[in-house]
C-alpha cells in the first residue's frame, strides 16, 4: 500500500502534536499521520469506535484504560470501543503513528463527528466533545 499526503497543511491538535489526512484510507474510514515531538503526549477519549494505531517512529508510553506499558516502533494498538488512550513519547527523535479509524459522519464545517485528533490539553469530555469555550 502506498501512503500519500493530501496537499493541504497538517493542523495541530496540541502545542507538539501535529495531524496529516492520508489519502488511500479504506471506503468509510479515515487515515491519517499523528507526529508527537519528543516529551509531548497525546490522549484519545473514549471514542464510540474502534481505532488501528501504528507506531512506525519513536518509543515511548501507551496508557490504554489506566495500564501503562512500554511501546516501540514497530508496533500495532488496537483499541476497542470504549478504549481511552494516552501517549507520551519519551525518546529524543519525534514519535510518528499511523491512525485509522471509522467516519461517523461530518457535520455542517465538514468535522469529523468523534474524530481521533488527540486531546493532549484535556479539554475533551467523556464523549470526545470539546469542553475548552
Amino acid at each position: 500500500m502506498q501512503i500519500v499526503l493530501m496537499p493541504q497543511p497538517p493542523h495541530s491538535a496540541a502545542p507538539g502534536h501535529q495531524i496529516s489526512d492520508l489519502a488511500g484510507a479504506p471506503a468509510g474510514s479515515v487515515l491519517q499521520l499523528h507526529t508527537l515531538m519528543p516529551c509531548t503526549q497525546a490522549g484519545w477519549p473514549a471514542v464510540p469506535h474502534g481505532v488501528l494505531l501504528v507506531l512506525t517512529d519513536g518509543i515511548g508510553k501507551a496508557v490504554i484504560d489506566g495500564a501503562a506499558q512500554r511501546v516501540a516502533a514497530p508496533c500495532v494498538l488496537r483499541l476497542p470501543a470504549g478504549s481511552e488512550l494516552r501517549l507520551l513519547n519519551q525518546g529524543a527523535a519525534p514519535m510518528r503513528l499511523v491512525v485509522m479509524y471509522p467516519v461517523a459522519h461530518r457535520d455542517a464545517d465538514g468535522d469529523v463527528e468523534g474524530d481521533v485528533e488527540g486531546d493532549a490539553d484535556g479539554d475533551a469530555g467523556a464523549d470526545g466533545t470539546d469542553r475548552s469555550d
